[in-house]
């Protein structure tokens, strides 16, 4: 780790005295293992290195099991006035979670990989458009839902392209989860904005787990 901390120093400095390359930045990782406390001695490590952000990740060796609560708990450690990017999520109850541990930006193949699959999220909970009570149902994946699949199909269309093995299902779907999660996303922002962020995260963090 010391080498790292040593790279990521230099690359820092090296950014600071090229004009060209003002307006980057590079952030230092650290990688949540089974070890707490290990996760916590990188972060304090970091900040020394005047860093412009940090990332946090996991390790995944395949037999080991590290919680999404062990690795935000790690937000909570990092400098308070860098941004914090959680890698790899994920639902939106965990990107509530994360919030509300001091996360601000995450990156996710969740909205799509899950609308190929005909997994959409609402704010009703999550639906599986290829479950059958959805065959003949002429409402639209969700009411509250302003997107063009919303707009313009029914759930039981959407289910016959799945069935069909149109295209047309997997670009219908991802658009739809892409439009929810900016939604969220500015629902978050609006609630951080105006102090109601606990009743925001109380009302949705377990309601968007739900299956519809």
């Amino acid at each position: 780790m010391k080498k790292l901390l040593g790279i990521l120093s230099i690359l820092v400095i090296f950014l600071a005295l090229n004009t060209v390359s003002a307006s980057a930045a590079v952030n230092g990782t650290v990688k949540v293992g089974l070890r707490y406390g290990s996760s916590a001695v990188t972060s304090a490590k970091l900040e020394n290195t005047q860093s412009g952000g940090y990332d946090l990740g996991y390790y995944d060796d395949g037999r080991s099991f590290v919680t999404l609560g062990s690795i935000t708990q790690t937000a909570i450690t990092m400098p308070q006035d860098k941004p914090r990017y959680l890698m790899g999520v994920g639902t939106p109850s965990n990107i509530i979670e994360a919030v509300s541990r001091g996360v601000d930006f995450f990156d996710c193949v969740m909205p799509s990989r899950n609308g190929r699959h005909g997994k959409l999220f609402t704010w009703e909970g999550t639906v599986n458009i290829l479950n059958r009570k959805y065959e003949t149902d002429p409402s639209p994946v969700s009411e509250s839902c302003g997107c063009p699949c919303c707009r313009g199909f029914s759930k039981a269309y959407l289910r016959h392209l799945f069935k069909a093995d149109e295209v047309l299902a997997l670009r219908l779907s991802v658009l739809h989860n892409l439009w929810f999660y900016n939604e969220l996303m500015q629902k978050l922002r609006d609630a951080l904005d105006a102090g109601t962020f606990d009743e925001f995260r109380a009302k949705y963090s377990g309601k968007l787990e739900q299956r519809v």
